[in-house]
């Protein structure tokens, strides 16, 4: 459970800095997803 929980709060923490570029479409969803599979990554090792 607590796993899951840091999870969580890294992903919002990624979602909360990266939302303006998304907002003005400067990254592709081809970038974003790559991005958002390192992340897992990094959460899980």
């Amino acid at each position: 459970m607590l796993i899951l929980l840091l999870g969580f709060l890294r992903f919002n923490a990624y979602a909360v800095r990266h939302s303006q570029q998304i907002r003005l479409r400067q990254m592709t969803l081809k970038e974003l997803a790559h991005d958002l599979d390192l992340a897992l990554e990094e959460a899980l090792a």
